[in-house]
């Protein structure tokens, strides 16, 4: 009796360990060498590609002061009409502060506003869009570049670009973010 109640938990611990996983490729191979879209796969920073961007920047000039904080998000789940998968990725909070009062605060208020569009760093250069917390449905384009050996980083926000409808009564001129667009900043690693 004492035999048979052992086999058959030995064969249910086997069939634990047979279980089927994820496939795990690298964000080269995948981004780079354009790896097939596996169902179910890990697309994972096995390089490290992301590590340098990740932590607290901060740019002050006189009174006006920003700070970026950039998280990885390890092995989030994503999906489309094409494929379900997972991937590493990093988002970011943001706080803005023009003459000494404070515009917004994601920081504090745990919302991301900055999230990765183009994954695979290229040259020292990531995208990311960036959703302004006050205007409703307001969304950039963020370029963030590293520079002085991964020690300072360089944030330029502009309005998404392309073709746009303009309707009777409105402006040519897309509105302002909450925070200054087209305007270089370089911000240092806390």
């Amino acid at each position: 009796m004492m035999k048979k109640i052992t086999l058959i938990l030995s064969l249910c611990l086997l069939s634990l360990c047979c279980k089927a996983q994820s496939p795990i490729v690298s964000f080269r191979d995948y981004y780079v060498n354009d790896t097939d879209d596996l169902g179910n796969m890990y697309i994972k920073d096995t390089e490290g590609l992301l590590n340098p961007y990740i932590g607290t920047w901060v740019w002050q000039s006189g009174n006006d002061l920003i700070t970026i904080e950039f998280e990885k998000i390890d092995m989030e789940y994503y999906t489309d009409s094409r494929i379900s998968l997972y991937r590493d990725r990093i988002k970011g909070k943001v706080k803005y502060v023009e003459n000494g009062q404070e515009v917004f605060n994601s920081i504090t208020a745990g919302e991301y506003l900055l999230t990765i569009s183009k994954p695979m760093p290229t040259n020292q250069k990531i995208s990311f869009t960036f959703k302004d917390p006050l205007m409703s449905s307001k969304y950039g384009h963020v370029e963030i570049t590293l520079i002085n050996n991964n020690t300072q980083i360089k944030f330029y926000l502009r309005n998404r670009e392309g073709p746009r409808l303009i309707l009777p009564g409105e402006t040519a001129e897309d509105p302002d973010f909450s925070m200054p667009k087209r305007t270089e900043f370089i911000l240092t690693k806390q």
